[in-house]
This record gives structure tokens, C-alpha cells and sequence, in this order.
């Protein structure tokens, strides 16, 4: 080979890169030295630049692993030519056995590799596209044995996780289905208010007085409380898994048992069994309420009616009747209220009373066993006249000063009677709304009880405290005065000229009893009075002395033992002898 051709580089003549190698090759075995390789320019090229470079498969590799050829000698130019080596073709080159040149490449050095040079590129015309290029698509990713298999594990377990949670669902299902507690909510949803009345109705066994009915017991002490009341349950005693018994109330009264056991062909799976119930049992407390009796106190002459019915006679007790409603001055007059007591209630009852005025009674106290009805106001009234300073009591119960009047008055006994003795000074009291009449006392400033009173225009007078040295002395005369005044009085065995003639002796001339006496006799007609009548007792007392020429006396009538009237007597002393000078009469009856 000329030397003008050595050096030659076939590099970049072929964009084929085992073309390349291929021709490299070639010139290895005409020149004998490799010929340094320029590095070629990379070409440009106007495209987007990719995302990621890969670097390409290193085939040079192929190129250096082959063994370059031995150098052989020029072959002899010829004498008798004239031409000149390059005109003349290449020696042939014998063909070696295969076997011959693998062991003759073994045996060559391998040469040092060289570093790898940029691989040629065509320059090209910049080609302009108006669209971005395509996204490469990347290669799928191979996974290895151990992640399928953790994928097939994972998907195993989510199928069994699954399934678990599925028959878990369904235990829970069957469980919360065949809950008696499920069961006992389904029955209070059943039980409306026409099941209970039906079964009430059908198992109440009271049997009412006149004062209630079986309906409006039924009503009132069963569907009243149900209709209202807030229903709950309990476990009740002997309860099992197998046979639950439930005991239910309704605001806090027991009601009934339900019984339940395992419904038949009722298996709901995982062992479980719906519940039904067998019976509803109503206690007897609710069924058959105890009954009671009830107190009513009220006026004896007042109309008592129960739930609108009027209390008869019969149902009065001889029990005391409540006191606390009696009148503060009448502590005593039970006899003014009576008491009613009633069996076999048991519903609440409406309790009234009417006076006998026709006046509605408010009671001052009212509950489900019972009322008390207050007295209305008395129509009694009573004024009594006492000497100033004195303490007047009504009953036992001693009076203020709010019940005094305020007025002074003179007793008519001591009219006609002033140059004989001064008449003591009287306070009058006035005492209202009393229902009897009533029992009346008085004491001194000192604490000495008053004499019994008299009446004085229908006003009770209380006299100063008796003389008890004077009473002795004089009791006998005025008794025998009074005998002789009651017998011309009721015109004894009609006698009048007898009587009138016995009873001058005590008579003196002048006095208002003289005065009258003698009118009564001229005219033959005694004018009778309390004196008059029969009576079982006379006591004369309460002698009383108003100086030393005065005194007054008091003759208490009697009739089976009850005070029946008085007899009020005044003497004088004219002469050094007593005479009876006025009396005033009156009756309590």
C-alpha cells in the first residue's frame, strides 16, 4: 500500500457501526498499524432533546476481541516488469484451518483497549416539527418471584379478612334478632292501650262501692298509667338463657311477667335461637288494687257527698270527728261536727260538703283518705256586762280587749234604788259568731270569781263576787221570798187574795216590785213569767252587797239538772228590816 494511503481514516463513512468495524478491519490488514480515529463531530440535530439518554450497546467490543492479522512481507516485484506494485492486484492469502487460527489468536497479545470513542452521527437537516413528540412509553417493569407472591398474599388475605367480616356480620345480625331484650322492645310497640284494655278489663277483679264504678276504676288505675307512664323491664327472678322472664313496670308499679322460651323451628345459625313469648301474666297488685277507707269530718248538719252521691247516715262513726276545725271560743262542741267513714275505696274521689244554708264548704284539709270541712260561722251572739276591771272567758277561753265595746251601762235592777246603795260601773262585751250558747265566767282584779249572771235585756250581767257572811244570813229569807213571789206569780190554786196577802210582809211601799205587784193585784191577773213555771230545783245564791242598805241576790231554776232560768232579787233595809224592792227575770230555754 502507497504511503500517500496510509493513515487513511474509513471512520464515519457508514452510519452503521458494524460496517464501521468492518472496514477497520480491512485497513488494519493493509496498513499493519491502527490509524488514530478522529473524533468525529456530533452532529446536530434540531429535536427536542429526550427525557433520558440510554446509553446504546457497546458493539466496538466485538471489533477489539478480534485478533489483527500478522504482517506479511511485500511480495517481489518482478524483474522483467515494468509496473509498479499498486497496478499489480493483491497476493491472495492462503485460507488457514480454523482450528490453526484460533490458536494463533489465543497466542496473540491481547491489545490494550482504548477508551471508547463518540459514536458518529449523520448530520442531518434540522427537521421542524410543530407538534411535541410522542411520550415514550417505558418499558414495563418485570417484578421478581418474591413481590408476586407477597401480591397473591396480600390478595389471599383480603379475601379471608372479607369472608371473616362477612360471617361476623351475620353472627351479629342473628345475635341482635334473637335478643329477648329484642323481643321485649317488639311487645312494648304490640301493646297498645285496646290490648291492655282488653286484657285489664277482662282480669280486673274489684268489686266497687256505691261510690265508684268498675269502668272508671279500669280507666283511672290501669289505662290512665299506661297511657301516661313510661314503660321499663327488669330480669325478674329465674331468669335463664333458656326461658327469660322479664318483669315490667310503668313508672315504677309493677305491671305483669313475660315469659319467653325458643321459638319452634326457630334456629337463626352459630347455635342461636328466636325468642317468643309464651304468656303475659298481670300481677294482682295491678289487677286487684288494695282498697282503703276514708275520713270525712264535717258540720252535722251539713250535706257530704262523695263523687256526687250524698253520704248516707249509715256510714257516720262513732269515732271523735277532727277537733282543729272547731271554733277557737267552742274548743269543745264536738257535738257541732261529725265524722264519716267509708270502706272500699280505691280510685281517687271528689269530696264535697254544703251547710244547711245552702253554703258551699271549703275544706281546710283534703287528700286521697279523706277531707275536713270547717264550721261556717255561728248566729250566736251573746253581750255581757261585767264590772270594770273584771276578766271574762267564753268556754274556758279567756277573752282580750278586742272584744269589749267600749260602752258603760247602769243594770236596770238598780233603777228606782240609788239612796239605797250605789250600783257598780259596767263594761259591756260583745262576743259574735257562735254556734251555741255558750258558757260564760269572769273573775275580779283580785282573781275572785264573779257571781253566776243574770240576764239584763237579753245581755248576761255579771254581778261583783259574792258575800259569803251576808249569804248565810239572809239565804232563808229570800228562799221564803221567792216561794211567796213564784206562788202569786203562777196565781197558786188560783188564790190570788191569799197569796198577794202572804207576800206583803217582804214588800215595801214605793219600790218598783211593790209598785208592780200592786198594779198585777187590782187588775186579778199575775203577770206569770219564769217565776211561774215548775221547776226541779231552786238555789238561791250569789248574795252580793252594795253598801250596808243593799244587797242582790240570784235564784237558779233547774230542770233535770239543766239550767232552765234565773231570778234576780234586790233588797233594801228600811227600818232595820229587808225588804224586797225589784227582781228581773229570765230564761235560758
Amino acid at each position: 500500500m502507497s504511503e500517500e494511503n496510509k493513515g487513511f481514516d474509513f471512520t464515519g463513512l457508514s452510519a452503521d457501526e458494524d460496517f464501521d468495524s468492518f472496514l477497520e478491519s480491512i485497513r488494519r490488514d493493509l496498513d499493519g498499524t491502527p490509524a488514530p480515529r478522529p473524533a468525529a463531530p456530533t452532529a446536530v440535530e434540531d429535536r427536542p432533546e429526550p427525557a433520558e439518554e440510554r446509553p446504546a450497546p457497546r458493539r466496538a467490543a466485538r471489533a477489539e476481541k478480534a485478533q489483527e492479522p500478522e504482517p506479511k512481507a511485500a511480495a517481489p516485484r518482478a524483474a522483467g516488469t515494468g509496473a509498479s506494485a499498486e497496478e499489480q492486484p493483491p497476493a491472495k492469502r492462503e485460507r488457514r484451518p480454523a482450528k490453526e487460527r484460533r490458536e494463533t489468536d489465543e497466542a496473540r497479545p491481547v491489545p490494550a483497549q482504548r477508551e471508547a470513542r463518540p459514536k458518529p452521527v449523520r448530520r442531518q437537516a434540522p427537521e421542524i416539527k410543530w407538534n411535541p413528540p410522542p411520550e415514550e412509553e417505558e418499558p414495563p417493569v418485570r417484578r421478581g418471584g418474591f413481590a408476586r407472591a407477597l401480591i397473591l398474599y396480600a390478595l389471599v388475605l383480603l379475601v379471608v379478612i372479607a369472608a371473616g367480616l362477612a360471617v361476623l356480620w351475620k353472627y351479629l345480625e342473628a345475635y341482635e334478632f334473637t335478643r329477648p331484650e329484642n323481643v321485649m322492645e317488639q311487645f312494648e310497640q304490640m301493646a297498645n292501650e285496646q290490648y291492655w284494655e282488653t286484657a285489664v278489663t277482662s282480669s280486673f277483679v274489684v268489686s266497687p262501692s256505691e261510690f265508684e264504678t268498675e269502668s272508671a276504676l279500669v280507666d283511672e288505675l290501669c289505662l290512665s298509667l299506661l297511657r301516661d307512664g313510661q314503660m321499663s323491664y327488669v330480669e325478674d327472678e329465674g331468669y335463664t338463657d333458656e326461658a327469660p322472664i322479664y318483669l315490667v313496670s310503668v313508672n315504677g308499679i309493677e305491671l305483669c311477667r313475660v315469659y319467653m322460651s325458643p321459638q319452634a323451628g326457630g334456629e337463626a345459625g352459630f347455635g342461636l335461637e328466636y325468642m317468643s313469648i309464651d304468656k303475659v301474666e298481670l300481677l294482682a297488685e295491678f289487677i286487684a288494687p288494695a282498697s282503703r277507707s276514708i275520713s270525712i269530718t264535717a258540720p252535722a248538719d251539713a250535706t257530704v257527698t262523695l263523687n256526687g252521691i250524698t253520704v248516707g247516715e249509715s256510714y257516720i262513726s262513732s269515732e271523735a270527728p277532727d277537733a282543729s276545725v272547731l271554733p277557737e271560743l267552742e274548743p269543745e262542741a264536738a257535738e257541732l261536727l261529725c265524722r264519716y267513714d267509708i270502706q272500699g275505696i280505691y280510685g281517687t274521689v271528689e269530696i264535697a260538703a254544703t251547710s244547711a244554708s245552702g253554703e258551699q264548704l271549703e275544706a281546710v284539709s283534703s287528700d286521697r283518705d279523706g277531707a275536713v270541712f270547717p264550721l261556717p260561722e255561728g248566729e250566736v251572739s251573746v253581750t255581757v256586762y261585767a264590772p270594770e276591771g273584771a276578766a271574762l272567758s267564753i268556754n274556758g277561753v279567756e277573752l282580750d280587749e278586742s272584744y269589749k265595746t267600749g260602752d258603760s251601762v247602769t243594770l236596770a235592777l238598780f233603777e228606782g234604788l240609788e239612796s239605797y246603795g250605789e250600783a257598780p260601773a259596767m263594761e259591756a262585751w260583745e262576743i259574735g259568731g257562735l254556734h251555741l250558747t255558750p258558757e260564760i265566767s269572769a273573775v275580779d282584779a283580785s282573781g275572785a270569781e264573779l257571781s253566776a249572771p243574770y240576764l239584763q235585756d237579753g245581755a248576761y250581767v255579771f254581778q261583783p263576787a259574792p258575800d259569803a257572811e251576808l249569804e248565810s244570813s239572809q239565804r232563808d229569807y229570800a228562799e221564803k221570798f221567792y216561794e211567796l213571789y213564784s206562788a202569786f206569780a203562777a196565781n197558786k190554786d188560783e188564790k190570788i187574795d191569799t197569796n198577794y196577802y202572804n207576800i206583803l210582809p217582804y214588800m215595801y211601799g214605793g219600790t218598783p216590785l211593790g209598785t208592780r205587784l200592786a198594779s198585777e193585784y187590782s187588775s186579778r191577773l199575775p203577770s206569770g213569767g219564769v217565776a211561774a213555771g215548775s221547776y226541779d230545783e231552786v238555789e238561791v245564791t250569789g248574795f252580793v252587797a252594795y253598801g250596808d242598805n243593799l244587797y242582790t241576790c240570784t235564784v237558779l231554776l233547774y230542770n233535770d239538772d239543766e239550767l232552765a232560768g234565773s231570778c234576780e232579787v234586790a233588797f233594801i233595809k228600811a227600818s232595820g228590816k229587808w225588804y224586797a224592792a225589784a227582781t228581773v227575770e229570765y230564761s235560758f230555754e
